[in-house]
């Protein structure tokens, strides 16, 4: 790990933002509540670049679609259930964001097989 990966964790440029405004209940930290609470943390503390990717397209501050957001950012946070966040996970990788964080639990032992 370069000096560089971790100021893509803890001094990030941009931040990219996914969660699913239409997911119903929690799986682990995954919930609409949590999706909510850190967009409006981002917009009000953040300094720089945000991305916000709304699964569900209900969210009119977001996107729905990865292929708007732009390629490289520094971090991305991904707060979707285990399946969602598996079927998304690749659409982030594809975008070369640097560093993603998974803050959903709830994960098989296939599924935590799949994210290694």
């Amino acid at each position: 790990m370069t000096s560089g990966d971790v100021k893509a964790i803890f001094e990030p440029k941009s931040v990219v933002l996914v969660g699913a405004s239409g997911v119903k209940g929690r799986a682990g930290m995954a919930s609409l509540a949590l999706f909510n609470s850190a967009i409006h943390n981002m917009s009000r503390f953040y300094k720089g670049k945000t991305h916000i990717v709304d699964m569900s397209g209900r969210l009119s501050v977001a996107v729905k679609s990865f292929r708007q957001v732009p390629k490289r950012c520094d971090l991305a946070v991904l707060m979707l259930p285990p399946e969602l966040a598996l079927k998304h996970l690749r659409k982030l990788l594809d975008r070369q964001v640097k560093t993603i964080v998974v803050t959903s639990g709830g994960y098989t032992q296939k599924q935590r097989d799949q994210l290694a």
